[in-house]
């Protein structure tokens, strides 16, 4: 019988990640260490703060497909052992589904798995802590002022 895997890369994912799971202490104290991580982007998608959180008490981040290749989500994917989606999909919750999706990384395209929720709110105001969380996790990746300044983050009144 022919396989076009090894059994370990057979149970190896990329995941990609776009909200919190960007910060590398998150990951770590979720899932332990991965085996390799690197800078993606999701084209044809927007970040929506459309999701209410109970750990945050506000809106987190959510993908939404626009189909628009001008739209693009700076994110991280971690090559992670299968056994870690089933942790990490604890801490994302029941309205939370495991998607198939592709990325570009290093100027190739890879099939990774992301969470995308499906119980969302409109205009949901994410808290300043989620925000800087996002926000460090894209530095500790190595992205800089061009991929922060995507993030969506409502205007506060009077500005």
């Amino acid at each position: 019988m022919s396989n076009n895997c090894n059994k370990k890369e057979c149970d190896e994912v990329w995941y990609f990640a776009y909200g919190s799971n960007l910060y590398i202490p998150q990951m770590l104290a979720r899932v332990g260490e991965w085996k390799t991580s690197k800078k993606a982007l999701l084209r044809g998608w927007r970040l929506k703060f459309n999701h209410y959180s109970k750990r945050w008490c506000a809106g987190t981040a959510n993908i939404v497909k626009t189909k628009n290749p001008n739209d693009v989500v700076h994110g991280v994917i971690y090559l992670l052992n299968r056994q870690k989606l089933k942790v990490l999909s604890k801490y994302e919750g029941k309205s939370a589904r495991l998607q198939k999706i592709t990325v570009e990384s290093e100027e190739k395209g890879i099939e990774a798995k992301t969470y995308i929720f499906n119980q969302t709110k409109p205009n949901l105001k994410p808290a300043p802590a989620y925000i800087q969380t996002i926000v460090d996790g894209l530095i500790q990746h190595g992205y800089g002022e061009e991929a922060i300044n995507t993030i969506p983050i409502p205007k506060k009144r009077g500005d």
